[in-house]
C-alpha cells in the first residue's frame, strides 16, 4: 500500500491520505498512523525552494 503526504518547510506532514490500498484496512490504518505519529520530519534543507515536498511511502506487511 502506499501513503502520500506532504513535509512543510518546519518538518509536519500534512494532506496524509492513502494513495493505494492494500485491501486491508488494517493494514492501511497502521499504515497512515506510523505517518501520522511522526512528531516531526525535520525541517527542509535551507537551499530546498519550494514550500512543501511531496512523499510516496511505501508500506508492507513483513513475511512470516
Amino acid at each position: 500500500m502506499y501513503v502520500s503526504f506532504e513535509i512543510s518547510k518546519n518538518g509536519d506532514a500534512t494532506h496524509i491520505s492513502v494513495a493505494k490500498s492494500s485491501n486491508s484496512p488494517t493494514l492501511d490504518s497502521s499504515c497512515l498512523r506510523a505517518v501520522q505519529k511522526t512528531a516531526n520530519y525535520g525541517t527542509l534543507p535551507s537551499g530546498y525552494e519550494k514550500n512543501t515536498l511531496s512523499v510516496s511511502y511505501y508500506c508492507e506487511m513483513p513475511a512470516p
